[in-house]
Parts: C-alpha cells; structure tokens; sequence
C-alpha cells in the first residue's frame, strides 16, 4: 500500500530543513576556527549527518502482513500489532490539533509521539495530512496516510471483518 505524496506542508518543512542545513555547512566550509573540532563537528559534520540520516526514517508505504502493519522505510520498517483492533475509519482532520511531543514534526512525514483532544496521544506516520485514517488498538492509536485511505479501510474491513457503526467508523464484528 504505497504512502501518500508528500504534502505541501511536508515538502516545504523538508526543502526549508535542507537549506538551512546547507547554509550552516557552506558558513562551516567557508569562514570560522575550522581547526577546531567543535567547529568542524557543528557546522560540518552534523548538517551533513543531518542530510544523510534524515531520509532514513521517510515513510514510503504499508503493508498488511497477518495481524501486523508494517510502516515501511527506507531500508527498514517499524512494525504495529493489530491483533487487537478496535476501530478504524479515514479522517481527514486527524492530525488538527496535534502537538508533537517526541519526534518529527515535518521532515520528510511526521512520525513520533503526538497528543491531541481529538485523539489522545498517538502515532502518526503521515506523509499527507489530507489522506489520514485511524487505527485504533487496545494498546495505542496510529495515525496513517495511505495514497488510497477508502481502499485500505476496505482492506481492514475485510481483514478484521468489521461493521460499520453509526458514527461512521468501523469496529471488529
């Protein structure tokens, strides 16, 4: 189940992320104590630590293995048990209002530790704020944005068998 594009607000945190980072590395390699390693460490090497490592934790997909989400990465994937569904439903507004508590709050997806009214605290692994579902367990709540969020509720629904409730969400049958 591939991610979401990138969202305006997610490619614009990114592109403003890497030019600070490139500015700070141009200052570093151009004028300062480059003989000293705390100079050399701070505006060398963490920008381009920054640039290399940052894309590692992107969100690129899904994949609905048994009664596990895997959240795919690039060159790895964090995996979300769901054998203990309880609800699920695409929400567009699902990150308002979140505040991040730990984590990534706009380079390259948001992904972490977040609160909000609505949802309590959760985990998104979002990639496009306007393609959100929801995915309640006995254990936490997972914010994700597939590219297609009806197909995979439609996939849940099938794979949990679950109905439809009156308020619009699904839960196990």
């Amino acid at each position: 189940i591939p991610a979401a594009p990138l969202s305006p607000v997610i490619k614009g945190a990114t592109l403003f992320s890497y030019g600070l980072m490139i500015m700070i590395l141009g200052i570093g390699l151009s004028s300062g104590p480059r003989e000293l390693v705390v100079w050399s460490l701070s505006m060398v090497a963490m920008p381009v630590a920054f640039m290399v490592i940052s894309p590692l934790f992107m969100v690129r997909g899904y994949t609905l293995d048994g009664d596990q989400l895997r959240i795919q990465r690039l060159g790895w994937s964090s995996t979300i048990d769901l054998a203990q569904v309880q609800d699920f439903y695409a929400d567009i507004d699902a990150m308002k209002g979140g505040w991040r508590l730990c984590g990534n709050g706009g380079l390259f997806c948001f992904s972490g530790y977040f609160r909000s009214k609505k949802l309590g605290n959760f985990r998104p692994f979002v990639t496009n704020l306007k393609s959100c579902v929801v995915i309640r367990t006995a254990e936490k709540t997972v914010v994700i944005s597939p590219e297609d969020p009806e197909a995979l509720v439609a996939a849940l629904t099938e794979r949990f068998g679950a109905r439809l409730q009156s308020d619009g969400n699904y839960s196990p049958a």
